[in-house]
């Protein structure tokens, strides 16, 4: 497709995978979901080598919502609280070699005040 602008969509997805020590760092790779009307022909090709096209397979996850400005500190002691219920619970985490790695996602422009939803999300195995 030729250079397009395309309009923000929702949600936005970061994947964080933590550094393996104290000093190390994180891997953030953020994900924009391309339009429909890019579906089938493609988004438009990146002009930064920093963006690329990726296409992400359907996901089974287990999700905790929660509502407000969720700083970075809220956001990572929820993914935390999170992988511990799925270690609680029958749900197997879908990559063991993933680590501690986990989604969150933004569902708000920044503008929006109130009635703002957020998530974290740990993937886990499709149940039956």
């Amino acid at each position: 497709a030729a250079k397009a602008a395309i309009d923000m969509t929702t949600p936005v997805l970061m994947k964080v995978t933590p550094g393996a020590g104290p000093n190390c760092n994180s891997t953030f790779i953020v994900s924009f979901y391309v339009p429909n009307k890019y579906q089938q022909s493609g988004p438009p090709a990146p002009t930064n080598p920093d963006v690329f096209i990726q296409t992400i397979s359907p996901l089974s996850v287990a999700v905790n919502e929660f509502g407000g400005f969720a700083t970075d500190k809220e956001e990572i002691a929820k993914a935390a609280a999170l992988s511990q219920q799925v270690a609680a619970s029958k749900a197997v985490k879908a990559d063991p070699a993933a680590g501690d790695s986990w989604w969150k996602a933004g569902y708000d422009p920044p503008f929006r005040v109130t009635n703002r939803h957020n998530e974290v999300w740990v993937e886990v195995l499709p149940t039956d």
